[in-house]
Parts: structure tokens; sequence; C-alpha cells
């Protein structure tokens, strides 16, 4: 993508915009999305849901603890009650594998 690294461009969700102007939001996510030619992948869970709204987005996790990554790349973003539930389970699986944060 043009913008990446320490030019990387917002996806339109920072900072809550989306709340406060929704029409900017959308277009910055527009103008982010557009730039892809590909999937996208992402480490923000707020980029992946955002970007998933305009094209096939999949958050890096995902790649490695989902099997299903490939066919749930396509699918909208989960709300709420959902996103926190695979939160919960992802954070389980985190510490099987790697143990509790002391």
């Amino acid at each position: 993508m043009e913008h990446s690294r320490d030019m990387t461009l917002c996806c339109g969700m920072g900072g809550m915009a989306l709340y406060a102007n929704m029409d900017l939001a959308l277009g910055a996510t527009n103008r982010r999305a557009a730039e892809a030619s590909h999937d996208i992948i992402t480490y923000c869970a707020a980029c992946r849901e955002t970007l998933a709204m305009e094209k096939p987005t999949i958050h890096i996790l995902d790649l490695i603890f989902n099997p299903e990554w490939e066919k749930q790349r396509i699918e909208p973003a989960k709300i709420g009650k959902v996103r926190r539930e695979n939160q919960a389970f992802l954070k389980s699986q985190l510490i099987a594998k790697f143990g509790a944060v002391k």
C-alpha cells in the first residue's frame, strides 16, 4: 500500500471519529481501502472491523489461531457481544499457549 509503516494513514476509526464526523470517517475508510489492490491483513481490531466494510480483511491473529480464516476474511465485522466473546476465547487460547502475563 502506498501509505504504510511510518506513513500509514488512519482507517477512519481512530479516536472514534465515526461518532464525531461520520462522513469524514467513512471517507477515510474508503480512501484507505482503495489503496489496497489485494485483501488486507491488519494487527488492529478496529482497523479490521472498519476496513472489512470495504474489502476482505483479516486480523493477523486469525492467521495464527483461526483455521477458518480464509473463509472468514470475507465476513463482515462482528457485533459487540460476539466480538467480546471472540476476544475472551482468544485470550484463553493465548494464556493456554504462553501462560498468564504477570
